[in-house]
């Protein structure tokens, strides 16, 4: 599912079906597969997974959860910080925890 159409799905929800839900997964595990292999659009998956924070389902995940944790290190990838590696895994890992 490209970025547009999760982003569709997913705004006016404050909480999601497991259709949905299982579509948000599948998108991050789909990222979390292509940062792995190498990827020359890494810059834009960071920023698709930054921009699900302007989700209504986004806006109302308590402090905390995976998912707002995830969304914070794509949005400090984003900004290109120093240490791209080690948080490049850390999402990884933060993806991999939540999606399985």
């Amino acid at each position: 599912m490209k970025y547009n159409e999760l982003f569709i799905l997913l705004r006016d929800h404050d909480r999601l079906s497991i259709g949905q839900l299982e579509a948000l997964k599948t998108f991050l595990m789909d990222a979390a597969d292509a940062l792995e292999k190498g990827t020359t659009a890494e810059y834009n998956i960071y920023y698709s997974i930054t921009g699900l924070f302007a989700t209504e389902f986004a806006n109302g995940l308590p402090d905390g959860h995976p998912l707002e944790t995830i969304m914070t290190i794509a949005g400090e990838l984003e900004t290109n910080p120093l240490d791209v590696g080690t948080l490049k895994s850390e999402l990884i890992k933060c993806i991999r925890n939540y999606a399985r």
